[in-house]
């Protein structure tokens, strides 16, 4: 006795590597603001350094423009607490709607 069963033939995708070189990144967005407090505890916005009274008002002009208006709060691990949660409140009194924490090489 012999069965036969129909073979079937699946087709498989294959993406080669073209010859073209990869898209470039995009640059980083120029509306992003981050505000850092170092281990010296000097303060920067956007790696600028600058007073927490230069900062306050750089804030305020640049935010005043922004659509989404998001600040990022940056700051090395020996630095106090309470530093950190004083630069969260410079960006909510300059008129962030959202701050946000970020960890910068």
């Amino acid at each position: 006795m012999m069965v036969n069963i129909p073979i079937q033939i699946e087709e498989m995708g294959v993406r080669l590597p073209s010859d073209k070189p990869p898209p470039v990144p995009p640059p980083p967005d120029a509306e992003q603001l981050v505000l850092a407090v170092y281990e010296d505890d000097t303060v920067s916005l956007n790696r600028t350094v600058m007073t927490e009274e230069q900062m306050v008002y750089e804030l305020t002009r640049r935010l005043k423009g922004m659509e989404k208006k998001v600040v990022f709060v940056d700051a090395h691990p020996k630095v106090k607490y309470r530093r950190v949660i004083d630069m969260v409140d410079i960006a909510r009194e300059s008129g962030a709607s959202t701050v946000g924490f970020a960890k910068l090489k």
